[in-house]
């Protein structure tokens, strides 16, 4: 064999003494014996040639390197014109890229993985176990993360770990209390909650539906504190925010209830209940204007609300816009025909302006509704104007009932209503080529079984008229002339007022005075002299210190010149007894009707 050092011609490899072909890139050699001179440098190295398997020519098989590694083999046999150190660097940077691309689809596929299971949780379906409030507990077939459960509870008060199922029978406790409440076995419903927060302490709903049973019980005080535990646990449960306000409205906390209707505003700016509860509670601080636009701004939210309509109905009123409350009360009886409080305000505003009538037949609605009979059929027309009523005509009776003359107007400014709303007083005027007359008709609530008062009197003035607060006498204050007036009294008999004395009460009077050895011979005229009425029978007369018994006593006041303009009384007083029908002087008003006399000249 030779030893002359032979070289491929084409890659530059070492050669075997007698081989044919280069075992690196395939390429005849000469023949044995014709050896190639080595390079003798680098730089004139012949450069390689990349060839691959699919490149080499037909007919000339690559021969297989010998294998050091399955990888460097494959690479000798992909890069044969390379050198042994230039292939032992491919080699090493091939494998270096290998492992990056094997870490990067470990990472790509872990990320998937953790996006793939998030996306799978999102859409896992939970129970519903929460109860108004109650902490919700996922399925039993799957559960999610700790992280991806929200709580309610403020950060700083974790709540205690409960045994399992604990929150789902609290729940059912809880629903059992609602079902008690709206029965209004308030006691059976507060036990309910009661064992729903021993078993759920953190339950809002329970603590928050537990005060409003005991405020319905008038436990005002046990009902904030449980408000303000729900709140504690909750503070978004605006619901409790707004009952802890009505129950501080209640005890009269004003400032307090304001500021928690607002509270519950605030987390829930379409809390109709909320608007309500502030508007009535600035209604109690007599900030009217402030009142009907939180009445304003819950009907707007609820066009059905008809006690927000009432409300506001009751700020218009209290603010002067009669005709506008009268609005507001009407629509609250569209809304809920029922509604009893409505008819007795809209009866309040239409006796404010002098409409007797309309007014008698709204309380005679509420007294319906309030008695019980509320479902019984009602005249679609209760709540209309009646007719004629307000058009300056008289108003329709009932039928078969005695009414006012022919061409005799309604006076709305001279009606009245006795106090327990079941007569009406009314006045109607006629112009006559001589002046006024007047007559003085009552009817009953149904503005029925009219009276009238002056039957066989021409009288050309209106008069005044005072109710005992019982409702069961009448007393008419007539003015005759100027400087002239004298009093009836009437007593409630049956549907209507009789007149209680055979001639006015005013003549009475006089005639007691005069039959007193202190008049002496003083002889009032017959003219410009007056009975008066003193002010103070709504309340019994306790602004002139009275202790007497309710309903029983009329003071009368007596004033006159005498017959021969000589000598006078002024305000000389007695007190007139109804149920014994007789006048007295009380020592209290001798000395100064003492003074009141000044006899004439002898």
């Amino acid at each position: 064999m030779s030893t002359t050092s032979r070289f491929c011609e084409q890659c530059g490899t070492a050669l075997e003494a007698d081989a044919l072909f280069c075992q690196a890139c395939g390429h005849k050699t000469e023949e044995p014996g014709g050896a190639s001179p080595a390079p003798t440098s680098p730089a004139l190295q012949p450069q390689p040639t990349w060839i691959t398997v699919q490149d080499a020519p037909a007919g000339n098989p690559v021969p297989e390197a010998p294998t050091k590694s399955g990888s460097e083999s494959k690479t000798t046999a992909i890069l044969p014109g390379l050198g042994a150190e230039v292939r032992k660097g491919a080699v090493g940077l091939v494998r270096k890229l290998l492992l990056a691309g094997l870490s990067l689809l470990f990472v790509l596929a872990v990320a998937n993985f953790q996006f793939l299971y998030r996306a799978m949780l999102t859409h896992i379906p939970f129970q519903n176990n929460r109860a108004k409030g109650g902490t919700a507990a996922p399925q039993t077939t799957y559960a999610a993360p700790p992280a991806a459960v929200k709580s309610n509870m403020p950060a700083q008060a974790t709540p205690p770990a409960q045994p399992p199922g604990n929150n789902k029978e609290a729940a059912e406790c809880v629903e059992q209390g609602d079902k008690l409440q709206k029965q209004k076995d308030y006691d059976g419903a507060i036990a309910q909650y009661d064992r729903a927060i021993e078993l759920d302490p953190n339950n809002a709903v329970a603590y928050s539906n537990r005060g409003i049973a005991k405020g319905t019980k008038n436990d005002t005080d046990g009902a904030i504190a449980d408000f303000t535990s729900a709140i504690k646990i909750n503070p978004k449960l605006a619901m409790a925010y707004r009952c802890r306000g009505v129950a501080r409205k209640l005890n009269g906390d004003l400032d307090g209830a304001i500021a928690d209707f607002t509270s519950a505003i605030e987390i829930n700016p379409k809390f109709a209940l909320a608007y309500r509860g502030r508007g009535d509670t600035k209604l109690s601080k007599k900030d009217y204007i402030a009142a009907i636009a939180d009445f304003t701004r819950a009907i707007e939210l609820n066009p059905k609300y008809a006690d927000a309509y009432n409300d506001r109905g009751v700020a218009k009123k209290h603010n002067g816009d009669l005709d506008g409350a009268i609005a507001d009360f009407t629509s609250a009886i569209e809304i809920n025909p029922k509604n009893a409080r409505a008819y007795n305000n809209r009866g309040d505003a239409r006796k404010a302006k002098g409409w007797a009538s309309g007014a008698l037949a709204d309380y005679n609605t509420a007294n319906e509704i309030n008695k019980g009979h509320a479902d019984a059929p009602r005249n679609p027309d209760t709540a209309k104007e009646p007719e004629g009523d307000m058009g300056g005509g008289a108003p329709n009776t009932a039928s078969g009932s005695a009414g006012p003359s022919a061409g005799f107007q309604l006076s709305q400014d001279n009606t009245c209503i006795s106090p327990d709303k079941t007569v009406s007083v009314e006045q109607y005027s006629k112009n006559t080529d001589d002046g006024y007359l007047w007559e003085m008709w009552t009817f009953d609530r149904n503005h029925g079984n009219g009276s009238l008062l002056n039957a066989g009197e021409t009288l050309p003035y209106s008069a005044g008229f005072r109710f005992t607060n019982d409702s069961q006498w009448l007393v008419r204050m007539q003015k005759l002339g100027s400087g002239w007036q004298t009093l009836y009294l009437y007593h409630h008999r049956g549907d209507r007022f009789e007149p209680a004395t055979a001639k006015p009460l005013g003549d009475l009077a006089w005639d007691y005075f005069l039959g007193l050895p202190e008049h002496g011979a003083f002889v009032p005229a017959s003219m410009h002299n007056q009975v008066i009425l003193v002010k103070g029978l709504e309340d019994n007369y306790r602004s002139i210190n009275s202790q007497w018994p309710e309903n029983r006593y009329l003071v009368i006041s007596l004033s006159a010149s005498g017959a021969s303009d000589d000598g006078r009384i002024d305000a000389w007083r007695c007190v007139y007894d109804l149920q014994q029908k007789a006048f007295s002087v009380p020592d209290d008003f001798k000395e100064s009707n003492r003074q009141t006399i000044r006899l004439p000249n002898k």
